[in-house]
């Protein structure tokens, strides 16, 4: 049986995104799409991207830019 990842999990893969895969640093900005053309590769699924999204907003490791942007902050890039 496959485990559900907790929101926690799903942030830390968001943040792994960010730093890893599109080589972000601290104010780094990215859209929506960038991430719904890799999540897959990496085993997130929308739903628990979606709770990973929130529960990093709440953490402040992203930020809510404009639209469907998202930046990284100081801390999600210490935290990843």
């Amino acid at each position: 049986m496959a485990t559900v990842p907790s929101p926690e999990q799903s942030a830390r893969k968001i943040l792994k995104l960010f730093v890893e895969h599109f080589e972000g640093r601290a104010g780094k900005v990215l859209r929506l799409s960038n991430f719904n053309s890799v999540i897959y590769d990496y085993d997130i699924k929308a739903s628990d991207f979606n709770d990973g999204l929130q529960y990093a907003l709440g953490k402040e490791w992203i930020e809510h830019s404009h639209g469907q942007s998202y930046i990284l902050t100081q801390a999600g890039f210490d935290e990843a």
